[in-house]
């Protein structure tokens, strides 16, 4: 039996107005948590999904962001389905599921950094698989932070971050991959390690790696939040 698409309750959920979206205050950001659970016991699973709304100073929904967490959901559900249809969908060995949730890393003084957190479990096997997936926006300049955006241009950032992780915390990382996933927050730059970079280098490493801001200061591009938090001016 095929499996019954669910992409349309992330574009009826969020269904982002179209058009860009002016640069707004980081006072005038506000975030409203929704989901959807669904249950599908003639396929034998299910999906837990939750997500933020994310409005701007005229309580609309931004589009930009919304968007990519569009994108997110979609895709976790579109891979999740994909799988479980290769795998022949029931089971006799019980439930598979979805679950996609999020946590807010940093919401103030000019930097909204999500973290989205997504465990799948397909029937039959041992463990479940968690994956992460961040955004992270400059609010004051209407833009996405990517994290090459973060260090001077000039500066072989990936080498200097996979280094200080190897030494610091005894991994052994050496794909920039690792370095995909992050969270902004005060004092630091939050490294997301998930189970995918784990056992792709077989390692045994913390889910998030810390670098505080003024470990890496030489290599901060002084017109980012990276080289503002450390200076004080986001703090």
């Amino acid at each position: 039996m095929k499996l019954i698409s669910l992409l349309y309750f992330a574009v009826v959920l969020i269904n982002p107005f179209s058009g860009g979206s002016p640069a707004i205050s980081e006072k005038d950001i506000s975030i409203i948590k929704r989901g959807f659970n669904k249950n599908y016991p003639q396929l034998s699973y299910q999906l837990n999904i939750s997500y933020p709304e994310i409005l701007d100073e005229n309580h609309e929904k931004h589009y930009e962001l919304n968007l990519a967490v569009q994108k997110i959901m979609s895709a976790a559900i579109t891979d999740f389905q994909g799988k479980l249809q290769k795998k022949g969908n029931a089971s006799n060995f019980g439930y598979s599921y979805l679950n996609l949730d999020y946590n807010i890393c940093r919401q103030y003084h000019g930097v909204l950094s999500v973290k989205f957190e997504k465990r799948t479990f397909y029937s039959g096997l041992k463990n479940p698989i968690d994956l992460s997936k961040t955004i992270n926006y400059d609010v004051s300049r209407n833009r996405f932070i990517y994290i090459s955006d973060l260090f001077r241009p000039e500066v072989d950032y990936s080498k200097e971050l996979i280094t200080y992780i190897n030494s610091k915390y005894g991994c052994k990382f050496e794909s920039p991959s690792v370095l995909n996933n992050f969270c902004i927050e005060s004092t630091d730059l939050v490294i997301i390690i998930d189970d995918s970079e784990k056992n792709q280098n077989k390692n045994v490493c913390e889910n998030e790696i810390r670098i505080p801001w003024k470990d890496i200061k030489e290599l901060l591009d002084e017109n980012n939040v990276g080289y503002e938090l450390l200076n004080g001016a986001k703090n």
